[in-house]
């Protein structure tokens, strides 16, 4: 099984609608939400999204820009020597989504 812990890196984000905002569903685009690290290599990111997502302009972004800093972090070197070589089989962002969210707000 492997070892999940909240992720204390920050991830960057440039734009002023993305500060973070403890009220918002998605409150800090900036940071991993949970890294579950693999024995072998890889690891599973996992973003939470606790409370209902509205389908606004300013939630779609925020998912977008968290979604981006997940990847950008999985093409990292520091990625890389924390995890091993990223590839499908072994790295996944997975979603785990309040269930009064609006489903288009995640239909990207």
């Amino acid at each position: 099984m492997a070892h999940l812990e909240r992720s204390p890196r920050k991830m960057t984000a440039n734009l002023d609608s993305l500060a973070d905002n403890p009220s918002h569903p998605v409150p800090e685009v900036g940071i991993l939400d949970i890294r579950s690290v693999k024995k072998t290599a890889g690891a599973d990111l996992i973003v939470v999204v606790a409370s209902p997502l509205r389908n606004d302009e300013r939630s779609r972004r925020r998912v977008v820009q968290k979604v981006r800093n997940y990847l950008g972090y999985i093409a990292s070197e520091v990625f890389t020597k924390e995890h091993g070589r990223p590839n499908p089989e072994n790295t996944t962002i997975i979603f785990h989504v309040h269930p009064e969210s609006d489903p288009a707000a995640l239909a990207f």
